[in-house]
């Protein structure tokens, strides 16, 4: 076989809500953040840290991964923090 039928397809997968819960990173923040930062959630430090992987999520994106190439996809925030990779990710 050539290289090009080796190549694994690409596969993306969004973070928000499909990997991690959002909304639980939301509700995990004190009530003066809260409202600090409503509407814009993204520039609240440390806001991914909440941010718990949802049931089979991991497991999910492991299986995914051996058979394809794949990559994690996020929103682009405003936040410095948000273009950093996260342990474990490539860049694209």
């Amino acid at each position: 076989m050539d290289q090009e039928q080796n190549q694994k397809k690409i596969v993306y997968v969004d973070m928000d809500n499909v990997l991690v819960d959002f909304r639980h990173g939301i509700e995990c923040l004190n009530e003066e953040d809260r409202k600090k930062y409503e509407g814009n959630y993204d520039e609240c430090p440390n806001i991914f840290s909440l941010m718990p992987p949802l049931p089979d999520a991991l497991e999910s994106y492991r299986l995914l991964a051996q058979n394809f190439d794949t990559y994690i996809l996020s929103t682009f925030w405003k936040n410095s923090l948000s273009l950093r990779p996260r342990k474990g990710t490539r860049s694209v």
